[in-house]
């Protein structure tokens, strides 16, 4: 029996009801008995196209002996049976179920990513996540969502109804957006696009890139720097070093450039990175050779971690933008306690 943790996510037609039919229809395929329901969060759009309503958003935690692709299958059932139609990344949607944990499971391929990538990055997900399981370790950072949740400077108590933004908690949290390039001519691009993006400008479409200005006054500090990496030997990772001691690491950020994902699968090129960075188990054909040189990004690097595609720059750095943001949202209880939503 394994601990999984669902998100729930609306922000089209009635949303309440679309959560709140989702939240039955697990209850049917998995048991009244085996799954537990966050507080209801009301969170802005984020990272999408402009125009979009605010979300509602919950997390689920069910008990079940399914395999996670058994339980991603059941996900996309309901969503479907919902209406659920997917046409561009980020859009508005009537429901959105994602699996963001499974115990300690951790895969990588095209189809689905455990833990999800973003979790991490979400306080929408994150604390609600760590309302349900505050112990469970999340294990790609290495730390347990209770202690992830306490980066987040938000006074975060269901039992009283209140969710609010903190400043006063920021001098006390890691404070560095720390973006490590596979060279030093994509860090310095990456950098100028990033520099260029948050300009405050009057223009609409900069809507998410403007909030990433606003919040970068709440504390965060982005740095760009690069590995010491030999691309010529790509997956010999006894030559990557670089050094984070001089910094109070919030989120690590790891951009590399896959070719045309059109011709090369992104999950493919990138697996020896998610191998190193702890997002996937490698199989045995794909193990280190050399245990005494595993990776210090999995054995002593416990922060958050987030793998990046760097081919299009504009989309890497508004997807970046987009995770600086998500950290730090504006939130507040739609329906605080623990399933006490899902009777309304």
């Amino acid at each position: 029996m394994s601990d999984v943790l669902i998100s729930l996510g609306a922000n089209l037609g009635n949303t309440r009801l679309s959560i709140n039919t989702a939240a039955s229809m697990l209850r049917e395929r998995f048991g009244q008995s085996k799954i537990r329901l966050s507080s209801l969060l009301k969170t802005p759009p984020i990272g999408g196209p402009d125009g979009q309503s605010e979300f509602l958003n919950a997390v689920a935690c069910i008990q079940t002996e399914k395999t996670v692709f058994q339980v991603w299958h059941e996900l996309r059932q309901i969503e479907a049976a919902l209406g659920r139609q997917r046409r561009q990344r980020w859009e508005a949607r009537r429901i959105d179920l994602d699996i963001l944990m499974q115990d300690s499971l951790r895969i990588w391929t095209p189809h689905l990513k455990v833990p999800h990538p973003r979790m991490v990055t979400r306080s929408f997900a994150t604390l609600p996540a760590a309302e349900l399981l505050p112990e469970t370790i999340e294990p790609v950072s290495g730390l347990a969502l209770q202690t992830l949740a306490a980066r987040m400077p938000y006074q975060y108590d269901a039992s009283i109804g209140k969710l609010e933004f903190d400043g006063a908690l920021l001098a006390g949290l890691p404070s560095d957006i720390v973006v490590l390039c596979v060279s030093k001519d994509l860090a310095s691009q990456m950098q100028s696009v990033f520099e260029r993006s948050n300009q405050i400008s009057d223009d609409p479409t900069k809507r998410i890139e403007k909030e990433s200005v606003e919040t970068s006054l709440r504390g965060f500090q982005t740095h760009f720097t690069s590995l010491d990496y030999d691309a010529k030997q790509a997956t010999d990772f006894k030559r990557v070093s670089c050094h984070l001691e001089d910094f109070n690491v919030a989120l690590l950020v790891v951009a590399i450039v896959c070719p045309d994902p059109t011709v090369v699968a992104w999950e493919d090129f990138a697996r020896p990175w998610a191998n190193l960075l702890g997002m996937n188990t490698p199989s045995e054909s794909n193990r280190y050779s050399n245990n005494e040189v595993l990776p210090r990004l999995i054995t002593d690097w416990q922060f958050p971690k987030y793998l990046i595609n760097a081919y299009d720059l504009d989309w890497a750095v508004h997807e970046l933008n987009a995770a600086i943001v998500s950290m730090r949202c504006e939130m507040s209880f739609a329906q605080p306690g623990f399933d006490s939503f899902i009777d309304q």
